[in-house]
């Protein structure tokens, strides 16, 4: 990536990843935010482990380019266009993870989860996550409720 590049690249994609300690079915679940090439978005929640063939659900939403390039910003600020992120020697067992991945300019870079510096780009990660309308969540998390009780009446 150019250094010092303060304005943000027209081709910047980026997929979020989330999921859910482990737990048992059906309180599982697991998400991904892609936003771009552009001012494109989508949101999928998968409401359970894949090895129970669960549905997955989507839903596409638009950026505005001044939340792009905030997010940018903010990506530069954190330093998250790195590829040395210090893992956790010992991490602890369950709880969530996420981590992001990274396209630009020809480079691709990964935050993993579970590295020393989970602090510095969680509010990257906050960013990326109040990109998705307030609408697309409440969806979503209905549908996944809806499963669970679904999967708790069996």
């Amino acid at each position: 990536m150019t250094e010092n590049a303060l304005t943000r690249p027209n081709d910047l994609h980026l997929k979020y990843h989330w999921c859910e300690g482990s737990v048992p079915p059906p309180h599982y679940y697991e998400y991904t935010i892609a936003i771009g090439p552009g001012a494109r978005g989508e949101m999928t929640l998968c409401p359970d482990y894949a090895m129970g063939d669960p549905p997955v659900w989507s839903e596409s939403f638009a950026v505005s380019e001044g939340a792009l390039d905030d997010l940018y910003q903010l990506m530069l600020q954190r330093e998250a266009f790195r590829s040395d992120w210090a893992s956790i020697q010992d991490p602890p067992v369950g709880g969530s993870l996420e981590w992001l991945e990274v396209r630009v300019e020809d480079e691709h870079f990964r935050i993993p989860a579970k590295i020393v510096e989970a602090e510095s780009v969680e509010p990257v990660y906050a960013a990326i996550r109040a990109l998705v309308p307030q609408p697309i969540w409440d969806t979503l998390m209905g549908l996944r409720e809806q499963y669970e009780q679904e999967f708790s009446d069996d």
